[in-house]
């Protein structure tokens, strides 16, 4: 069974988009709020408070807590931060597999593979380059060596 984690850089990056999106509300509550300063100081407090629990405690927990699971016959997914989840896909019933792999995947990790079965979708998510691409060729062979037993 080989077993997939959400990459780091991912992590990293929606970090750096938080920070970023942060700074823009706060550039704007001192651009148009500054004659309100209760609401602008508790409007930038807002945005800076759910970005540092979300971003350094939320936000760390599900990417170590997720893991991707592929065996010999089936798929299996572990995710969660407060209530965890894990879902279940024999490799027989895949339909297709398609994927997401961004410009620049290498540095920011958004690299996403779908796994759509009957009656269900798998989305792993946040994947390094490398990962994604064994993963669907992973699948891809098997869905060939399946359709060449017919």
């Amino acid at each position: 069974m080989r077993i997939y984690k959400m990459n780091k850089s991912a992590k990293n990056f929606l970090r750096i988009v938080m920070i970023v999106i942060a700074l823009t509300v706060t550039y704007f509550c001192f651009s148009y709020l500054s004659g309100y300063p209760i609401i602008m100081w508790l409007v930038i407090g807002l945005f800076w408070g759910a970005m540092i629990v979300y971003g350094f405690i939320f936000l760390p927990i599900y990417f170590k807590s997720s893991r991707y699971m592929i065996g010999e016959k089936e798929i299996k997914k572990q995710a969660g931060m407060l209530f965890f989840t894990k879902q279940y896909i024999k490799l027989e019933s895949i339909q297709y597999v398609s994927s997401v792999i961004f410009p620049l995947s290498q540095f920011t990790g958004l690299n996403f593979v779908t796994i759509n079965a009957f009656g269900g979708r798998v989305i792993f998510m946040f994947l390094s380059r490398n990962d994604a691409l064994e993963i669907i060729e992973c699948l891809e062979d098997y869905i060939k060596r399946r359709e060449q037993q017919k």
